[in-house]
């Protein structure tokens, strides 16, 4: 329940996971390490929700070999879309060749300025795939 009133929020779970968005990747664990030794259910919740999409390319290519097979291609293709040319090519480089060949098939379509929510739900997904590897 998060309802405003007179400027105070009654629940600031949405205000912490704005903050912790804003954060960098170390930042953000060293805080929800701390929150985990107290309540981990909360630290978990945040973890997996406090992560944006500028992240994709803070994961370690070994996270991302993990979650080849829990991903659709044509999805981490559209969530590699506005990451830089060198990551896109280290992840691929590591994926089997057939799901490479899909993942960069989508990756090379244009996609119009009204479908680029799809773009951001498809790195939600990857991103969270990687959270929980």
């Amino acid at each position: 329940m998060q309802e405003k009133k007179d400027g105070i929020f009654i629940n600031g779970r949405e205000q912490a996971l704005e903050i912790l968005r804003m954060l960098s990747p170390e930042e953000r664990s060293r805080i929800l390490n701390n929150i985990n030794l107290r309540n981990p259910t909360l630290a978990n919740d945040l973890k997996q929700n406090s992560v944006s999409v500028k992240d994709m390319e803070s994961y370690p290519i070994s996270s991302y070999n993990l979650i080849f097979n829990r991903v659709k291609p044509e999805v981490l293709g559209l969530a590699l879309k506005q990451t830089d040319k060198n990551f896109q090519r280290h992840i691929l480089k590591t994926a089997e060749r057939s799901y490479a060949e899909k993942a960069f098939r989508t990756l090379m379509m244009d996609i119009p300025q009204s479908k680029l929510e799809t773009i951001k739900r498809a790195k939600r997904i990857v991103l969270t795939e990687l959270v929980q590897v």
